[in-house]
This record gives structure tokens, sequence and C-alpha cells, in this order.
């Protein structure tokens, strides 16, 4: 077998899924804005790799990833972190675990101060 039957047979192989483009024009063609949101990470990943424990490496990847979806999500991040971090320690998911939706970057209830722009 040849490179260019192999290429050809991968892409015959492959059409079914690539038609689901043409079904759903909401889908994207590329993940090229998925490959843009993750560069910072992957050029950081050369510092993270001096972590000294797998606890600091976990954290850090939650932070990062809280981060870039307020990012996603249209919101200011310093203060979406601001609410966050004043308003969670005063929740009581052990009692309401339902809770924690009220905070997730695409919640309905996130304080208008959060957002780029007005809702």
């Amino acid at each position: 077998k040849s490179q260019a039957y192999d290429a050809v047979n991968y892409a015959l192989n492959q059409w079914p899924y690539f038609e689901n483009i043409l079904l759903d024009g909401r889908l994207e063609s590329t993940n090229n804005l998925v490959e843009r949101s993750i560069r910072p990470f992957t050029i950081g990943r050369k510092n993270w790799v001096t972590m000294k424990t797998d606890r600091g490496a976990h954290d850090s990847s939650m932070v990062y990833s809280i981060i870039l979806t307020a990012l996603a999500n249209n919101l200011k991040v310093y203060d979406y972190l601001v609410y966050l971090l004043k308003q969670m320690p005063n929740t009581d998911f052990d009692q309401r675990p339902e809770l924690i939706e009220k905070f997730v970057p695409w919640s309905k209830e996130l304080p208008a101060n959060c957002y780029k722009t007005n809702k």
C-alpha cells in the first residue's frame, strides 16, 4: 500500500464525520478557536514542569481552566474571580450541592459587573 492509498482510504472512512459539518451550520470546520485558547497553556507548560508536587500542578490547571472558561463566556476574569472568592466560602455546598450552578461561568445568576458587556 502506498501513502496515497492510505490517505484516500482514510478520507473515505472519515467522510460520514465530515458530513456533519455540512448538516449543521453551527459547527466549526476547524478547531482553530480551541487551539488558540490553549496556546498559552502549551507555552506555559515548560514553566510548570518545575511544580514541586502533583497537587500544585493539579491546582494550577484548575485555576487556569476557570480563567479560560470565564474568558470563553465573555466574563471580566478579575471581577469573576473576586465574586467567586467572596461568595463561595459562604455557601454551604454540603447541604445544597446544586448551588454550584450559581457560580459556573455560564450561569445566568452572575452579577452584572462580571460581564464584559451588560446582559
